[in-house]
């Protein structure tokens, strides 16, 4: 019985140690960068109703700005996040403000075929 009880107690403490593992990337992708303006191609917008620029791709990173369709947007480059099931985050500029950050790709307005090139990691 003794060990068996140790057997469940080492289960838990590799779960939980395991838990902490997988959680330290998201708050890893979250550090603020720049990159390269590598797309000139256009025909990306902002959301009508607003798109968040975050601080990383990730929804859990800090909100810097929100991004309307009225104002420009700079597309520099793109990124598939495993922290986010492998969704596309675009790192863009808000033209009007200067706020510059991530993007989700379903919180922006692709009406064209685009081909954006992936960030220089």
């Amino acid at each position: 019985m003794r060990s068996r009880l140790l057997a469940i107690a080492a289960g838990l403490t590799l779960a939980a140690a395991t838990q902490v593992v997988l959680a330290a990337p998201a708050s890893a992708a979250c550090g603020h960068d720049t990159h390269p303006d590598l797309y000139s191609g256009g025909g990306i917008y902002f959301q009508e109703n607003g798109t968040y620029i975050r601080t990383g791709p990730h929804e859990g990173c800090t909100a810097l700005g929100i991004g309307y369709a009225s104002e420009g947007i700079d597309v520099h480059c793109v990124v598939y996040s495993e922290h986010t099931n492998w969704q596309v985050w675009f790192f863009v500029r808000d033209l009007d403000d200067g706020t510059a950050g991530w993007a989700r790709r379903n919180d922006l307005r692709i009406p064209n075929t685009v081909t954006v090139p992936f960030c220089v990691q």
